[in-house]
């Protein structure tokens, strides 16, 4: 098949015909992704695996040429590293599966039964490439009697210059990776594959006419480091199929690429070329013209391919002038971001996108929109993509494929007139987006009035940007009664008391809420594990004590008075409240409380920091793994704290009580521990051993009324035990 430029092909259709070939002419570079140093085959490997084998996808361009002399022989100039290992995957499923089934695209039945038996790739940047990869096909993929790949180069018709050759060397570490990556794959996965690559995967074609553009091309193409885009490839596409409904597309094209040009990247990091802002904004255009959910949740995942048969010119080109007008637009009044193309990522993310999308839509919809109503849309949908997911996602009972983009799009499309206000049924009609309708309403009083209606929107947008609300201010509307005086009140206090930058103030201001004694604060995150407020609890902790926070909100007094005057002892954060150095110490405010006993972390987790704090002695967790590392690290529960031996089957208890503290040794909670060989001698150390009831065959300690006694003798006892000899009583 020869193939012609501008259409899709598929891998069997490239790899196909009696003499047809795809050569690697001399002035490409070797293979090299099979490069131990730079292997890029497991991901592409892993990439096709995950895939949908269900559905087609294209895996970009690929630029080549025919000449007079061999018609049949297509000329590779980019798309080599890919059609190569694409070959080599193929080569291995067949191998693995029987040696036929996917023979006929690795080589034609006529040139391996009746002439040279030349596959259809064919590598000419050496002679040693070109035979190798002819005797690879024909010895490895198409013949049994090679047990592994490290058998190849034990062959008779491996010759020593393919040794050194790194076009071998690399393709023998890929069919290496491949074949690792498909090790525990059954048959019908295998096949599942092959079948997706031979009839799944197409390439768009670009004829460069000759072997003079060919070179051209690929030098620009190693120069730039990167191969013509699809946009550039689009645009002979978009003018032939526009030119006789729209006779200037050509000029209109050119303007658009224009406007990129000036708005491209950093000019040292992109220099060449506007493609990169003219993809982001076409890939936008896709997704705007979606007309199912479904449809919107398979472009989304699909980004590199056009349809420039279904949008029309007129389409992208009104798509454009509102784009562009909007990424020149300053939204900065309402805290929100400026539309700009990312530095990182070929394609806005799907949160950015749930923005600007509707706001495109809205534009469109309502040509004569001011700019004031059209950056309350942006706020409005900007807002909600703080707070709100706007990924797609696919309901694993129902298989239904929902969109939040599209929905957003769908919701504008609702609106009976150009005031955003009218979005405030549709919304409150959908449950997932109880905020906005609230602040809606809240706005809708002021709407008689454009400048108390703009600062009502400001004022909003302030509290909004606030880093604990995070676009949700819905509880301060509430404590406010929908006043807008008073909503600047309390935001303003709220502002002062939650100034999270200020990391001493907000541990004042923890301990100020553990006043209040309210049921949901701190808020409990297990049965005895808790969080008095860090950046992702903030807001669930203000939306379970809102009407609490109000009443706190309202108290007059400072925090370090309201402190001052606490005096319930009976509090089980009276120890928080009152010792500033528990808070101070705990980076993510977590702890673990049983009655008394508080573990205070200093992390998220116990591989991390913590302490064991009863009344006011503190216990480091490593009060007794200090010692040689025997002892494991100290935990709690109601009243007591323990050990674990790391060598021996033993246990020290440290018990808690109000008339004192009493130290506990036993042994049986880990069997599978040596035993102790000096555990009767334990009287030694001041202990006594119990002969009957539950703690039978346990040695205790009198009862301690001092607490730093009881927790040196603790240490001690454990630093005895430590050195693993008889043991001779303390006071000789």
């Amino acid at each position: 098949m020869i193939l012609e430029s501008g259409n899709n092909y598929k891998i069997c259709q490239i790899f196909c015909g009696d003499n047809n070939k795809i050569m690697i002419p001399d002035l490409q570079r070797d293979y090299c992704w099979g490069n131990p140093e730079n292997n890029l085959v497991k991901g592409f490997v892993d990439g096709l695996l995950e895939m949908n084998h269900n559905q087609s996808i294209t895996m970009g361009l690929i630029y080549g040429y025919y000449n007079k002399y061999m018609p049949e022989h297509l000329q590779l100039c980019d798309g080599q590293q890919r059609l190569t290992t694409l070959f080599l995957i193929i080569g291995v499923l067949n191998r693995k599966l029987g040696f036929m089934k996917y023979a006929n695209l690795l080589m034609s039945s006529f040139e391996f039964n009746c002439d040279d038996q030349e596959p259809y790739l064919q590598y000419a940047i050496r002679e040693s490439s070109l035979y190798f990869l002819s005797d690879l096909t024909v010895n490895y993929f198409l013949k049994k009697g090679i047990e592994t790949v490290e058998d190849i180069s034990k062959q008779p018709w491996f010759l020593n210059e393919y040794c050194v050759d790194p076009t071998v060397n690399s393709i023998i570490n890929a069919i290496e990776t491949i074949e690792c990556c498909l090790e525990n794959k059954s048959d019908e996965e295998l096949a599942s594959l092959g079948d997706f690559i031979s009839t799944k995967l197409d390439f768009l074609f670009y004829d460069m006419g000759n072997r003079e553009n060919g070179e051209e091309t690929f030098v620009i193409i190693n120069t730039t480091g990167e191969p013509l885009s699809a946009t550039q490839n689009l645009k002979p596409l978009i003018i032939e199929a526009n030119h006789a409904i729209v006779p200037e597309v050509a000029k209109l094209w050119e303007e658009m690429e224009t406007w990129f040009w000036r708005n491209r990247r950093h000019e040292t990091e992109y220099p060449h070329t506007s493609d990169e802002g003219m993809d982001c904004f076409l890939n936008l255009v896709r997704l705007l013209h979606c007309d199912t959910e479904e449809e919107s949740y398979g472009t989304i995942e699909s980004t590199d391919k056009f349809p420039h048969k279904e949008i029309s010119f007129t389409e992208i080109y009104d798509d454009f002038l509102v784009y562009s007008r909007l990424y020149e637009m300053d939204f900065s009044e309402r805290f929100d971001k400026s539309i700009r193309y990312p530095s990182k990522q070929k394609f806005y993310q799907q949160d950015r996108i749930y923005a600007i999308l509707p706001t495109i839509r809205y534009c469109l919809r309502f040509r004569n929109a001011d700019d004031e109503n059209i950056k309350r849309i942006y706020h409005l949908f900007s807002n909600m993509a703080r707070y709100r997911d706007t990924n797609r996602y696919k309901d694993n009972r129902t298989g239904k494929q929902y969109s939040p983009i599209f929905r957003a799009t769908e919701m504008v499309e609702m609106m009976s007139d150009a005031d955003c206000l009218s979005l405030m049924t549709i919304l409150a009609d959908r449950i997932e987006n109880v905020e906005e309708p609230i602040k809606l309403k809240f706005i809708s009083l002021y709407k008689d009035s454009p400048d108390e209606r703009k600062k009502v929107e400001i004022l909003l947008s302030e509290a909004e940007n606030h880093d604990v609300f995070n676009g949700q201010v819905g509880n301060v509307i509430e404590w406010c009664n929908m006043d807008k005086e008073m909503f600047a009140h309390y935001y303003h206090i709220f502002a002062t008391r939650w100034n999270v930058c200020d990391f001493e103030k907000m541990d004042i201001l923890r301990r100020a809420l553990l006043t209040r004694n309210m049921e949901d604060y701190p808020i409990r995150l297990s049965q005895h594990f808790y969080n008095f407020g860090n950046k992702d609890t903030w807001l669930n902790i203000i939306k379970l004590n809102s009407k609490e926070i109000g009443i706190f909100l309202d108290d007059a007094r400072s925090l370090q008075s309201m402190i001052d005057d606490f005096e319930d002892t009976n509090s089980k954060w009276y120890i928080f409240v009152k010792k500033p150095s528990l808070m101070q110490f705990s980076e993510y405010k977590n702890a673990y409380v049983y009655d008394q006993v508080v573990v205070d972390m200093k992390k998220e987790r116990t591989s991390s920091d913590y302490k064991i704090t009863y009344q006011d002695t503190a216990y480091s967790k490593n009060i007794l793994a200090s010692n040689a590392g025997k002892w494991s690290w100290i935990w709690a529960n109601e009243n007591c704290i323990w050990s674990d031996n790391n060598i021996y089957n033993l246990t020290l208890d440290y018990f808690m009580r109000p008339d004192g503290y009493q130290i506990v040794l036993w042994e049986g909670k880990h069997p599978n521990l040596k035993t102790y060989p000096y555990y009767e001698q334990i009287g030694a150390l001041g202990l006594t051993k119990i002969d009957t009831g539950d703690w039978a065959g346990r040695w205790i300690t009198p009862l301690i009324t001092d607490a730093n006694t009881a927790k040196t003798a603790y240490r001690e006892i454990a630093k005895r035990i430590d050195e693993d000899k008889p043991l001779i009583p303390i006071e000789q």
